[in-house]
């Protein structure tokens, strides 16, 4: 009986994972990308960005939203929160973290549709916001580095009307250098030594289907033309995309052609490594499945593709088909050991999580990605008599779970006042339930007014949220 209820439990298993939606075969093990929502603006989520904007040691991410708001996800107690840091006069379209005034302190960059540059410095529990420019027309992408190579971060940043311009702040004044233009819009930028000398360099694409190169020398900038696409040219990166110790320049056009640009004995080469959608604004090369191989990931219309160089060919593979992809980033964003994929696509960033070989076993740590364990808001708060706790609990008929979770309630001194424990959860993915506390402790006694802390814990999960009890 109880061989024949393993294998009933293990069907059930992988029915659950087929209903899931994710690619699996018959055999223990598999592999696959899994996708979580991180979170939404009010619009498109235009640019995006990670980085420790509260000098805290806390990596964080930073999405720009058409909703004219910037907006700050940090990822606590297993689950994504979302902060509205502030907002700007038009769509809010591009942003990074960096410490663009060279004091040691990490601020966040954002650019705006109605020209406007910000920067955005994290004080006192409080973001204050200042304009460092006002531009006619839009900004496009910003950028923080040291172009110059005089170790001097500044940033950098496109313009609608073809131009690319420079911000050093010096003291308490922020001043403006043109490094160059285009002929049409300035879109995307990158920094760093892409022709493997040593000097680092300033790169922008232009919706007039050319890459630009930006090298300061001789105390002015030097602009030349490194190649073109066949449309307009969208998202940029540089990086070691073949895993060979050399930096390569890659690039999409409208059309869905990625280009990657290599120098060589004093001229560039233009290699066309694969196609995806329309519109590849989003571009990064880096080690987005944590192992070690470096690959292109593109953000366009057909989702999110993943190209890797592999016995002289690029091979393709599609990380995510929903549509967008407005930028991507690679980083630790859950400050764990685990490197991922963001992606700004729509309203929405998405995190891509790469699971190289899975087996049954894995399927909750899985689950617990798509369908996160959420710890909701007493209601009504404040109460006097009574309140009701909800909460969710993905399940896939992993009833140790479900059994194993608590909720427990403490007063300010820490003491505990009552434990609720979970109930089978009937197999319903993100299966919701409820409490309801009825102001008593273990004994049965009623607990005076003050303020109490509840916390939902499992065994991979903790998270904790404050309620507050009224006289009658």
């Amino acid at each position: 009986m109880k061989k024949l209820r393993r294998k009933l439990q293990k069907s059930i298993s992988w029915f659950a994972l087929i209903f899931l939606g994710l690619a699996i075969s018959l055999t223990p093990s598999w592999a696959d990308w899994i996708a979580v929502e991180i979170g939404s603006g009010g619009s498109f989520m235009r640019g995006m960005a990670i980085g420790k904007g509260r000098n805290d040691d806390t990596l964080r991410i930073y999405g720009a939203n058409y909703d004219d708001h910037l907006y700050e996800f940090t990822y606590s107690s297993g689950m994504w929160n979302k902060v509205d840091i502030d907002s700007g006069g038009d769509y809010m379209h591009s942003v990074t973290v960096g410490d663009g005034r060279n004091d040691g302190i990490m601020r966040v960059y954002a650019t705006n549709y109605d020209g406007k540059i910000y920067e955005f410095t994290y004080s006192g529990g409080v973001w204050n916001k200042i304009v460092i420019d006002s531009l006619i027309g839009y900004s496009q992408r910003v950028k923080v580095g040291t172009g110059r190579n005089d170790g001097i971060k500044r940033v950098y940043v496109a313009h609608w009307s073809g131009h690319l311009f420079e911000y050093t702040h010096s003291v308490t004044t922020w001043s403006k250098v043109e490094l160059g233009n285009g002929t049409s819009y300035m879109f995307g930028i990158a920094i760093g030594t892409g022709r493997n000398d040593d000097t680092t360099r300033v790169y922008a694409t232009n919706w007039d289907n050319h890459v630009y190169e930006f090298t300061y020398e001789d105390t002015i900038w030097r602009e030349s033309d490194i190649g073109f696409g066949s449309t307009d040219l969208e998202g940029i990166d540089i990086g070691k995309g073949r895993n060979d110790n050399i930096n390569r320049i890659y690039t999409a056009d409208d059309s869905g052609y990625v280009y990657e640009f290599t120098y060589l004995d004093t001229i560039w080469t233009i290699t066309v490594i694969g196609t995806v959608g329309h519109y590849p604004y989003g571009m990064t090369v880096g080690n987005g499945r944590g192992d070690g191989v470096e690959r292109v990931y593109v953000g366009s219309g057909e989702g999110c593709n993943e190209f890797t160089y592999s016995e002289g060919n690029w091979q393709k593979v599609n990380v995510d088909t929903s549509l967008g992809g407005s930028d991507i980033k690679i980083d630790k964003a859950r400050n764990d050991d685990t490197l991922r994929v963001y992606r700004a696509t729509k309203n929405t960033i998405y995190e891509h999580t790469y699971y190289p070989t899975m087996i049954e076993e894995d399927l909750t740590k899985i689950e617990c990605l798509r369908f996160p364990c959420i710890l909701y808001q007493n209601s009504p708060n404040p109460f006097h008599s009574s309140t009701i706790i909800r909460y969710s609990l993905p399940s896939m008929n992993d009833e140790r779970r479900t059994n194993n979770a608590s909720l427990k309630i403490y007063d300010t001194s820490g003491r505990l006042v009552r434990t609720f424990r979970g109930t089978p959860c009937q197999h319903q993915c993100s299966s919701v339930h409820s409490v309801v506390w009825d102001g008593k402790d273990r004994e049965g006694n009623k607990v005076p007014s003050g303020v109490y802390f509840y916390q939902l814990q499992t065994a991979e999960f903790a998270v904790t949220k404050k309620m507050i009890k009224m006289k009658l």
